[in-house]
């Protein structure tokens, strides 16, 4: 049976809770799964950026290659609510191309980017091995002759590196080898490229990509480097309506399917399972603390209890990637229906009314969105009237779904090779003579405190320690706290230690008057 494709979720999606904390590391299983490609112009369209936003909220794993984004003042917007990282060629004005991805691994290569252009590196696990595909997104203007000087160094880097290479464009150009009727100039300057080099035409059939009117041509084509032919399955041209003049071109590959993401969600912990859990682990406290190693231990002991108790009381839930878009309804879903119908229908027929009747189903979904939209957006600000929801809000807005760091552009005019050449990088330019140590203790420690030769002089001032620190000054403190704040490095929320106050009182005392009285502060508390 064949697959499902990106978009076959897209009007019934599986929306998950907000989850807070991370299980470990996600697996990989050996099952056969599918790492879905969307290839698109979007022609710089509100109501088309809006519709493959919607497709790829619907979807887990997939990467969307753009060519002329919805733009604003040299921003690519719309796609905010997709939960994709956005990647862009480089910060020249006016970005023509763009590359989002959900659910995979990748990051930028801006040394083969620019307005036209936007290069990624995507790690992808298929039969058993990790593999990186380069991926780009090209947009081949009609004012000069392609291929552009960026895609011939592109293709010479990953043939030197022997890189796998994928590449969307929009090449405004003409040729029988992908299904044309006739060849131009543009053409035939691109066809010398593809006869000296192994990248191959991947495109199947002679479905328009292009449909204007009466007027419809096959422009959008995909390249691919030859080692990588036989893994692309199921290229085709949609046939629903984008909202653009270009048709959405999906393709597959075959990759190795992780294990499900589980995480726990904080809201939704049982309480009274808590309390009754950390009663028993903690139960009367007995201990001493007068070392620092009787310190390490006793909090340790502590913090166990409280993370056995919690995860006990709060199972990990497996959680899916693909979410609702809040501004979607019923009626967008009928228009968009109408719309697309109303396409089918003028494209067959080619009658200029119909393709009228199709132009007025386009504005009548077009203006129902804006409506949904801006609804959508003034009930969520008339829910929010709470001034930390509020400044929340304003943090959130204030951070671009932008991609990760990619390669940086050393002082010798030369570019970074690994992420970990990008990292130190960093660190030389900000932290000048620093040296990178390696820490194994990975927060806390299990070896007594002298053991690392250090000479410990106790602080017999127990008593300022006892007036300072009471437990009424506790209680108000952990009160005081906003419940759900995020935990530091120890995992610990500030909800766990104020629902289960009653038992931590006393354990809690004792460790903050032996670190004031001894001045040691313990490992896990250094963040």
């Amino acid at each position: 049976m064949t697959p499902a494709s990106p978009g076959s979720a897209d009007d019934n999606t599986v929306g998950s809770t907000t989850s807070v904390e991370s299980s470990p590391s996600r697996a990989y299983l050996r099952v056969s799964d599918q790492l879905w490609f969307i290839q698109l112009n979007l022609q710089h369209c509100k109501a088309a950026t809006a519709t493959l936003c919607k497709h790829l909220a619907g979807s887990d794993k997939v990467v969307a290659m753009v060519q002329e984004p919805w733009i604003n003042k040299d921003r690519i917007l719309g796609f905010g609510t997709s939960k994709a990282l956005l990647h862009r060629g480089s910060n020249e004005t006016g970005p023509r191309t763009c590359i989002l991805t959900k659910g995979v691994t990748a990051f930028s290569l801006p040394q083969f980017g620019d307005k036209d252009i936007t290069t990624i590196c995507l790690t992808h696990k298929g039969r058993g091995r990790e593999v990186q595909i380069i991926v780009a997104s090209i947009y081949m203007p009609s004012e000069t002759d392609p291929p552009s000087a960026k895609m011939e160094l592109l293709y010479e880097y990953c043939r030197k590196k022997n890189l796998s290479l994928i590449i969307a464009s929009d090449t405004n150009s003409h040729h029988p080898l992908w299904g044309c009727d006739i060849a131009n100039h543009r053409g035939n300057c691109l066809c010398e490229l593809l006869a000296t080099t192994d990248l191959e035409v991947v495109n199947v059939g002679c479905t328009p990509t292009y449909s204007a009117g009466n007027v419809s041509s096959i422009i959008d084509v995909t390249l691919v480097r030859r080692a990588l032919c036989q893994d692309i399955r199921h290229w085709k041209v949609s046939d629903a309506d984008t909202m653009s003049d270009h048709r959405q071109i999906e393709f597959s590959l075959m990759s190795d399917r992780l294990a499900p993401t589980r995480r726990r969600n904080i809201m939704r912990t049982d309480w009274d399972t808590y309390e009754t859990e950390l009663c028993s682990l903690v139960g009367v406290w007995i201990g001493r603390v007068r070392t620092p190693d009787d310190l390490e231990y006793e909090l340790t002991k502590l913090n166990s209890a409280i993370l056995d108790a919690y995860y006990k009381a709060c199972p990990e839930r497996r959680i899916s990637g693909r979410k609702k878009v809040p501004w979607w309804n019923q009626e967008l879903k009928i228009l968009r229906k109408a719309a697309n119908k109303a396409f089918h229908q003028a494209y067959k027929s080619k009658l200029e009314q119909d393709w009228q009747a199709h132009r007025a189903a386009r504005r009548v979904f077009k203006k129902e969105l804006r409506r949904s939209k801006r609804e959508s957006w003034q009930h969520f600000c008339a829910k929010t009237e709470d001034m930390s929801v509020i400044s929340r809000v304003y943090k959130l807005l204030d951070k671009a779904n932008t991609a990760p760091l990619g390669m940086l552009k050393l002082p010798s005019g030369q570019w970074t090779n690994t992420l970990e050449e990008a990292y130190k990088h960093l660190l030389e330019t900000h932290f000048p003579g620093c040296q990178l140590v390696s820490n194994g203790s990975n927060g806390s420690t299990s070896e007594p405190f002298l053991s690392a030769g250090k000479k410990w002089v106790p602080n017999t001032n127990w008593h300022v320690a006892s007036t300072v620190i009471t437990p009424d000054r506790i209680r108000w403190a952990i009160k005081t706290m906003a419940p759900f704040k995020s935990p530091g490095i120890d995992g610990i929320y500030p909800i766990l230690l104020q629902k289960g106050l009653q038992h931590l009182l006393d354990p809690l005392c004792d460790i903050y008057r032996a670190s004031l009285a001894l001045g040691y502060i313990p490992q896990i508390w250094r963040t």
